[in-house]
Formats: C-alpha cells, structure tokens, sequence
C-alpha cells in the first residue's frame, strides 16, 4: 500500500512538474511571439516614420522651386517686356540685364525632388529591412543618404537661392531708376532706399533667424519599451501531500496573476499605442491645415506682386510733364506694395521650411515625451507654434495687410497717371470707387476676419476623447 501511495505520488509530482514546465514554455513562446511582434510593428513604424521625413523634405523643395519658379518668370517678364529709353545709362542697362534669375535654384530642387522620390520608391524598404533592430531607434536610411548624396546640392542651392532674392531687389532698384529717375530723380531715390531697408530687415530678421533650415537636422533617438516579463518560479518539497498541493495551488494563483498581469500591461500599451498615434495624426492634420493657409498667401502674394512688378514695367508715361508728385506717389506705392508682398511670400516660405522640418524631426519625440494624461489637453505643435513661428506668421500677416490696402492706392494712382489728361470724369470715378472698396476692406473685412492672424488653440478632438473613456471604462472594470 505504500508502494503505491509513494508511487502515486512520484506520477503527481512528476505530473506537475510537466504541467510547470508546459506553462514555462508557453509563457516562453508567447513572450518571443510579442518580441516578434513588437519587431515587426517597430520596423513598420520606421519606414513610415522615413516616408513622413521624405514627404516633408519634398514640400519644402517644391515649395522652393515653385517660388524660384514665380520670381525667375517675374524678372523675364520685366526684362521682356520693358521700354528702355535710347537715352538710359549703359551701366544701368549692364545691371539690369545681369540680374540673376533663379532657374538654377529652381533646377537643383527639381533634382533633389527627383532623387529623393527614387530613393523612397526603389531604396529606403530595402535599408529599414537591413538594420538591426537595436539600430532602429537611432539610424535615419534617409539622413545618412540625404547628408552623403543630397546636402552640398541643398547648399548650394539654398545659397542660389538667398543670392536670388538680393538681386531681385536690385532689379527693383535699378528698374525704379530706368522707368522714374527720366521724369522724377526723387522718386528713383526713394524706391533705392526703400528697398535698401527691405534688403537690410530681410537680411538681419528673415534670413539670419531661419538660417538653421539650410542644415538638415539630426533625427532623435526614441526609447522604446519592450515587454519582458519575468516569470517567477517557486515551489518546494514538502513531506506532506497537504504542503504540496498548497504550493502548487500558489503557483498556480502565481501563474493566472502574471498572466493577468501581462494582459492588463498590453492592453494598457495597446490603449496608450493608440492614443498616440490619434495625437499624431490630429497634430499632422493641424500641420497640414498650417501649410495650405501659408501656401496660398504665399501663392496670393506671388501673384500680386507680379501684377504691380507688370505695372511699373509696362506703364507708359506720356511725353507731356506729369507732376511730379503724382510720379513719386506712384513709383514709391508700387515699390513699397511689390517688397510687401515679397517679404510676405518669403516669411511664408521660410514658415513652411520650419514647419516640415519640425514634423520631420521633432514632432515625433514630442508626442512620445508627453504624458499620458497630456495628451487630450496638450498640443506639441501649437506650442512651437507660439514659441518659434507667431513672430514671423504675424508679420507675414501685417505685411500682406499693408500691401492689399496699398493695391487700391495703385489703382487711383494709375487712374490719374493714364487717363489724367483724357477724362477727368473716368479718374474721379476710379477714384471714389476704389476708396470705396478700401474703407470697406478695413471696416468689415479686416475687423470681422482679424482674428484669424492669431493661432488657435488646439480643441480636445472626439477621438481621443473615445479613448479616454474607453482606457477609463477598462481600468474601471
């Protein structure tokens, strides 16, 4: 009878420590199934986190080479279509015909454009699959082979690029002293030193405060937690039946706890995954949104700085002596519009630069370094936004403001200037309509859509806020 009971008890034993050892390799299995998982979800991650960088890196080439491309057909329209007098200055037509225009700036983005599409198409899922998965968190595919093939190219051209700008406001200068200093040398002298100023604010301001743009940024490293639970083993041998099965019925409890345990933990980092990446998105959509209102400004202020860029080209002035104030008002409101509207495409294009540089680089790390609890409340965006771009957005804002309302001065201007000496009537008329539309653009326009200048603050969206009650109803129950 003992005999038997003794080996009854070496098949329990033996029995349980099957059992045992068949929940060790189950907890095993499942534990490099996640690691798999985890893997295959953080390379994943990556190659849309490369794409993302090279999507912004494209709309800042092609926002670049669409104003390279709005400046370089405004300088041939202006050397195409001007009447230059037989009696002009030699040195003066030298000047004006070496004006740089910005074709080769607008050439080198196109390239880069091209390259950078090629290399996400047909490289970059090759390069996430060869890192290592340690090397996933701090190698950029894409940074190592935009800084080895692409940075002198973006150097350069954003050197070209800077050069353009300065002469474009020499053009300005010496058109002013081609078309006004025949009939007014007061006028010439104005528009120079006006666009002096320009040149200085845009130098000293614009160009030495975004100059970090020119440089591509370093991508963060990010710290990724993996699960690695440890499973704790305990059980002892006992003379007696009753420790035993006690021990064993501990471990068992032991075991449905770490399981509860692993499944509470990856239900809570699934909920937190999910939040995130919500936040990401809603943060995208803002920096989108941001983008499209700074295109079309820049986009509006490219298209009416080329009508007045026309005016002053086109314009004929009568052989018959105008006043002269007339000419200097005219000649110094079409310049003060034209820089107007140029520093206001420049701000907006050097906004549009920042913002795909800090969703490119930044953006990410933020979200990842929030708490929890921010995320419904906290907008990483908006606070960049306010620190480092409300600045120059509300400038932008202002600039486009002045040289709008100096369009209808323009239009009375020109009024007196062309049909002055024909039909007073038509000038009058002009005259009362334009001031007209000025008041109400300043009464109603400008007060009712004022506070469109100042950034809002970023709304708790019904997403997150779905996933708050969820992630509350859960931990609840």
């Amino acid at each position: 009878m003992n005999g038997n009971a003794k080996q009854w008890r070496d098949e329990d034993l033996a029995h349980r420590r099957q059992v045992k050892q068949w929940r060790e390799d189950a907890l095993q299995r499942e534990l490099v199934w996640r690691n798999d998982e985890v893997e295959r979800e953080r390379r994943l991650l990556k190659l849309q986190n490369e794409k993302r960088a090279i999507e912004a890196r494209c709309r800042q080439l092609t926002m670049l080479s669409q104003i390279c491309a709005r400046l370089a057909f405004i300088s041939m329209v202006s050397i195409v279509e001007i009447n230059l007098p037989e009696t002009l200055n030699h040195a003066l037509i030298f000047i004006y015909g070496t004006v740089l225009c910005m074709l080769l700036c607008m050439l080198a983005c196109l390239m880069l454009l091209l390259a950078a599409t090629q290399f996400a198409t047909h490289t970059l899922e090759e390069d996430v699959r060869a890192l290592d998965v340690a090397d996933l968190t701090v190698v950029s595919p894409f940074s190592i082979w935009w800084l080895k093939k692409c940075e002198d190219s973006w150097l350069s051209g954003e050197r070209v690029f800077r050069w353009g700008v300065g002469f474009f406001y020499v053009e300005i200068v010496v058109l002013g002293w081609v078309q006004f200093a025949p009939h007014s040398l007061a006028t010439a002298v104005t528009i120079t030193v006006i666009c002096t100023a320009f040149l200085l604010y845009y130098q000293t301001q614009v160009v030495s405060k975004w100059r970090y743009l020119a440089k591509f940024p370093e991508p963060p490293a990010y710290t990724v937690t993996q699960l690695t639970p440890a499973a704790e083993t305990s059980g002892g041998h006992s003379k007696q039946w009753r420790d035993e099965d006690v021990a064993h019925q501990q471990q068992l409890k032991q075991w449905r706890e770490i399981m509860l345990q692993l499944e509470l933990m990856r239900r809570n980092e699934d909920l937190e995954h999910e939040r995130r990446l919500l936040k990401l998105q809603n943060e995208q959509r803002s920096v989108e949104a941001r983008c499209r209102q700074l295109r079309t400004l820049s986009q509006i202020c490219a298209t009416l700085a080329l009508i007045s860029m026309v005016s002053i080209v086109e314009i004929d002035l009568p052989e018959t002596p105008l006043n002269h104030a007339l000419i200097f008002t005219y000649g110094t409101v079409c310049s003060i519009e034209v820089l107007c509207m140029l520093l206001c495409m420049l701000v907006c294009m050097m906004l549009l630069l920042a913002t795909a540089q800090f969703t490119n680089s930044t953006l990410e790390g933020d979200i990842r370094a929030l708490d929890v609890s921010e995320l419904s409340v906290v907008s990483p965006f908006s606070l960049w936004w306010l620190k480092t771009c409300e600045d120059s957005w509300l400038l932008s804002e202002r600039a486009f403001r002045w040289g709008y309302g100096l369009t209808y001065i323009q239009l009375v201007v020109l009024s007196w200037v062309q049909f002055g000496k024909h039909s007073l009537a038509s000038v009058v008329t002009i005259t009362v309509v334009c001031t007209v539309f000025l008041v109400y653009y300043h009464t109603y326009v400008v007060s009712k859509w004022r506070y469109l200048a100042k950034f809002p603050t970023a709304p708790v969206s019904n997403e997150m806020q779905l996933v708050a009650e969820v992630e509350a109803n859960y931990g609840a129950s």
